[in-house]
C-alpha cells in the first residue's frame, strides 16, 4: 500500500475557511482566548487534525484515497458563546469542499451518530464552555496528466 497523501494542506484550507467567519477566533491547535468586554472568552474554534486514514481498494490493495479528519473544539466564555461558535463552525464547514492543489477533497461532514455534549472547563479562569465537533472528508490524489514528448 502506498503512503497516505500529505493531508496538511487540507487542514490549512479548513483553517483559512474558518478564518473568514465573522465573530469567531480560530486557532491551529491550542487556543489563547481573547476576552470580551465582560471578561468572558470570545467564541472560538481550535482545530486539531488527525493523521488521516488510508482506505484501500479491496480488489487490488492499492492506495486509492484517504480520509482527513479533525476535532474542531468550539468554545466560549459561557454556553451561549460556545453555541454561537458551534453554529458558526457548522455553517462554515458542513458540506464545504476544500480546494487543495493536487487533491480532490469531498465535502466535509460531521461523523454520523455523534452528538457532542457541551462541557465546562473549570481549569481556566474564568471558566469556558466547549463542544468537540468531529469533521471528516474523503481525499483522493488527482491524477497527474501525462507529459507530452
Amino acid at each position: 500500500m502506498t503512503a497516505l497523501t500529505d493531508l496538511d494542506p487540507v487542514t490549512g484550507a479548513v483553517l483559512t475557511q474558518l478564518r473568514t467567519v465573522t465573530g469567531l477566533d480560530v486557532f491551529d491547535g491550542e487556543p489563547t482566548a481573547r476576552m470580551d468586554a465582560d471578561g468572558r472568552a470570545h467564541p472560538y474554534a481550535a482545530v486539531y487534525p488527525s493523521g488521516g486514514r488510508v482506505v484501500a481498494l479491496a480488489l487490488c490493495g492499492q492506495h486509492v484515497d484517504g480520509a482527513w479528519s479533525a476535532q474542531v473544539t468550539c468554545a466560549g466564555g459561557d454556553r451561549a458563546r460556545c453555541m454561537r461558535a458551534v453554529a458558526r463552525v457548522r455553517g462554515a464547514l458542513t458540506d464545504w469542499a476544500p480546494t487543495v492543489t493536487g487533491l480532490s477533497v469531498a465535502p466535509l461532514a460531521e461523523l454520523d451518530d455523534y452528538s457532542p455534549e457541551s462541557r465546562v472547563d473549570r481549569d481556566v479562569s474564568p471558566s469556558r464552555t466547549w463542544v468537540a465537533l468531529l469533521f471528516t472528508a474523503d481525499v483522493t490524489p488527482k491524477p497527474v496528466p501525462p507529459v507530452e514528448p
